[in-house]
């Protein structure tokens, strides 16, 4: 019996000294929680939908005015057999290639606004939400943090020589990503009385209730 005494106590150190460890590494990784708060935030698009309206319009007038062009230039070649139409024939062919030319711009330019590609002047926010600097350059998709002290944020939007307002409301929870705290927003509302209109699109568009980080909201104006 007294030749197991010696095993007995070499097992109670390593044991003992084995949960010493392994309370220290834990307490370690606790230390080591990073709780910082990560803003929650949305995606915002800007689409001036005024200038958008305008220049649909236009594509459409040139579009009836190259489709009758086109009808009198393929009249014209079954009738021009003595090249007595020569020159109406270019000068119709000519003002349809200035038209075609002009559509082309006016099309790029579509394609800009509807990209919510737009320069902003500031961004502010009167709630303590650090202010985002805008891009020099236009931008097409611009990040809102969301205040995460507080179930609302609101912003003052300088586009276009104008101030817009923008109000969001939202509850907050938090969750555990990659061993730091973070602050969500969900049931995410946003609202405006400036804007001519909005929509709000969530990541999964089977559901109505945002989640903040992944909804884009589109502001016309």
């Amino acid at each position: 019996m007294a030749n197991f005494e010696p095993v007995k106590k070499s097992l109670v150190i390593f044991l003992t000294w084995l949960f010493g460890y392994a309370w220290l590494a834990v307490s370690c990784e606790d230390a080591e929680l990073d709780t910082e708060n990560i803003d929650p935030f949305m995606r915002v698009v800007f689409i001036n939908d005024d200038s958008l309206q305008v220049l649909n319009l236009l594509v459409a007038d040139i579009d009836t005015t190259v489709a009758d062009i086109t009808g009198v230039l393929d009249s014209l070649d079954t009738v021009n057999i003595d090249n007595q139409f020569d020159s109406l024939i270019s000068a119709l062919d000519s003002t349809r290639r200035i038209l075609n030319r002009d559509r082309n711009g006016f099309a790029a330019t579509i394609s800009d606004i509807q990209s919510g590609s737009v320069m902003i002047s500031s961004i502010t926010s009167p709630d303590g939400v650090t202010p985002l600097i805008p891009p020099v350059d236009s931008a097409e998709v611009f990040v809102f943090p969301l205040n995460a002290g507080a179930d609302f944020s609101n912003f003052v939007v300088s586009l276009d020589g104008r101030f817009y307002t923008l109000e969001t409301t939202y509850e907050r929870s938090t969750l555990m990503e990659q061993r730091t705290v973070i602050v969500e927003a969900s049931n995410l509302i946003v609202t405006s009385d400036d804007f001519d209109s909005l929509t709000q699109q969530c990541l999964d568009t089977a559901t109505t209730t945002c989640i903040s980080n992944e909804t884009v909201v589109t502001l016309y104006f």
